[in-house]
């Protein structure tokens, strides 16, 4: 049996082969048209020969593989023990960051108080508003 298909409205503008190379069809394969522009199949026996010819066709929403409209994963949910383990991460990086703030804080107060000059203990004395008269040259 020799069949071929044809992409194309009618017998006159069914010009373009579906497969590639003007090859036939193999059993089993599904080979995909665009709704809008038709196709023919062409089969003929050989000669002197019995044949059986039957194919199945239908109409469906073609949905192209290469544009991922919808998420790999439409359910996420996680396991009991995925959640315990992302909240052991999520806590052990907590604690982490933690100790980091404290231990910057404590080494920059101490190099802070490292540079700074703690004043002497300063004793409280009464000046007396005029010179002592020894300074000013009498008696």
């Amino acid at each position: 049996m020799n069949v071929y298909i044809y992409e194309g409205l009618d017998r006159m503008s069914a010009n373009k082969s579906v497969i590639e190379s003007n090859a036939m069809p193999e059993i089993g394969k599904t080979y995909i048209v665009d709704y809008m522009s038709g196709f023919l199949v062409v089969a003929h026996p050989n000669k002197d020969v019995d044949t059986e010819f039957q194919f199945k066709y239908w109409y469906q929403e073609w949905v192209d593989p290469s544009i991922n409209d919808k998420p790999i994963v439409d359910d996420f949910s996680l396991s009991a023990s995925d959640q315990n383990l992302i909240i052991l991460i999520g806590s052990s990086a907590f604690l982490i960051l933690l100790c980091f703030s404290v231990s910057f804080y404590c080494w920059k107060k101490r190099k802070n108080s490292a540079n700074k000059t703690v004043p002497l203990e300063t004793q409280e004395v009464e000046m007396p508003l005029e010179p002592p008269l020894e300074t000013l040259g009498g008696e």
